[in-house]
């Protein structure tokens, strides 16, 4: 008998903690200068009865304006502190009452002035069930960049996925990268640094196949080695990843 309960317990335990278990992300965000943005804080299924969140951003790049489509403000004790000078929001939330979240925790809504930003998780951060237990979260930060054109290079359909090195190389300030699908893809192409610290998300979308051209302007990046890496997932289900090298000499 005693087996039997502590092997219902095990399994209870278990259940808890799959359950506790989510990602709380803000999605890399490509947009026009001078509009305003709405940015989800995304998660996983949770009913939540208390929340403490801290999220940074550049006041450079962006200004605050609200928190939209948010659950909390009505429910419990809510207060949200804007330091508008070093740009960090401070959210605390909680309740007798629990909230339920079905995708996302509330909309960040920005003016995007131009240029990147990450907007991030700093400090503490914390969500708890009615136990007043933390769930187990991954906090996954986001970025704001301005929306790069990406141009057809004829009518033709490569028999292949392709990244050519970028030309000129070196360059100051602008380069272009040529690339290939060889079906309609969702593609991401990020920047980064010597230290593979990622600088910018120069493409973030779904295009049609064939060759297509895209422009870098590195004019705000210190000179230095770059990568820019392409992943490419095909509507058929293939997947292109590959990493070239630049240099950028002021």
């Amino acid at each position: 008998m005693k087996k039997i309960v502590s092997l219902l317990s095990l399994l209870l335990f278990f259940t808890v903690a799959l359950k506790a278990q989510t990602t709380i992300s803000i999605p890399d965000t490509n947009v026009t200068a001078n509009t305003v943005v709405l940015l989800p804080v995304n998660s996983g299924s949770l009913e939540v009865y208390s929340l403490t969140m801290h999220i940074s951003y550049d006041t450079s790049v962006l200004q605050y304006q609200a928190i939209q489509n948010n659950p909390f403000e009505s429910v419990g004790v809510y207060t949200a502190n804007i330091d508008s000078t070093n740009g960090v929001i401070a959210i605390a939330w909680f309740s007798t009452t629990k909230v339920t979240i079905t995708d996302k925790l509330f909309d960040l809504q920005f003016l995007y002035k131009g240029g990147t930003s990450t907007v991030g998780f700093t400090g503490t951060n914390e969500l708890t069930d009615i136990n007043s237990t933390p769930f187990n979260i991954t906090f996954v930060d986001g970025s704001v960049s301005i929306v790069t054109d990406v141009e057809d290079i004829g009518s033709k359909i490569p028999d292949s996925y392709e990244l050519n090195q970028n030309y000129p190389n070196p360059f100051n300030p602008s380069t272009t990268i040529n690339f290939a699908l060889k079906v309609s893809s969702q593609v991401s192409i990020n920047i980064y640094n010597s230290l593979g610290q990622r600088v910018t998300n120069l493409v973030n979308g779904s295009f049609s196949a064939g060759f297509k051209s895209v422009q870098f302007n590195a004019s705000n990046l210190a000179s230095g080695l770059y990568f820019y890496r392409i992943i490419a997932t095909g509507v058929d289900g293939s997947k292109f990843i590959q990493a070239k090298k630049m240099i950028l000499m002021k």
